[in-house]
């Protein structure tokens, strides 16, 4: 491929095979460069995230639900679960993190947040980056076009708080899509 995209996002004078791939903004193009795309999104109590045909969906803590924690927290923590759950299998690549938060694209992007309770996630994300040799970068999705991640943040809505304790339980489900569901 002699596409200019192509040689910005490689940083090569060309692709080695005509492959159809997401290039760095998360379109299909005719660019073979291997970015990995973690796309997230999170709702005021749970949050759910996709790469390639794996899914995540995480319910927050009653502390880090609307309206204790910000928007901003959730969304920013969704990036953090993403990396925990596929960091290993990332190790060595380049990653493009898409979000609709613009705060989280800022922090993702700059490696560190200034806003009070983001600086520890951004310093966990970095250091998690770092850990796997991921080079981590992250894009600004319109939300209308971050449906997946979206209806994976609004799956567990319908639970309940624990009787013990009368808080949410901490769940995170791995959502295989080449894997029937489990039967009830």
């Amino acid at each position: 491929c002699q596409t200019s995209r192509c040689q910005a996002a490689s940083g090569a004078a060309r692709c080695p095979t005509p492959t159809r791939r997401l290039d760095l903004e998360g379109n299909l193009g005719a660019c073979t460069e291997d970015v990995a795309v973690l796309t997230g999104d999170a709702s005021g109590r749970a949050s759910g995230g996709w790469f390639g045909h794996e899914r995540l969906v995480h319910l927050f803590p009653a502390a880090e639900c609307a309206p204790l924690r910000s928007s901003n927290y959730r969304e920013l923590k969704t990036v953090l679960l993403m990396l925990q759950r596929w960091g290993a299998q990332l190790r060595g690549r380049r990653v493009l993190v898409r979000s609709d938060n613009t705060t989280t694209v800022c922090a993702v992007n700059r490696g560190y947040a200034r806003h009070d309770g983001l600086e520890e996630l951004a310093e966990e994300i970095r250091d998690l980056s770092l850990s796997h040799n991921i080079s981590l970068a992250a894009r600004h999705v319109p939300g209308l076009k971050n449906g997946l991640a979206d209806r994976l943040s609004r799956i567990l809505h319908t639970s309940r708080p624990t009787a013990e304790t009368g808080d949410f339980a901490t769940t995170s489900l791995n959502i295989s899509s080449r894997s029937p569901a489990p039967s009830s």
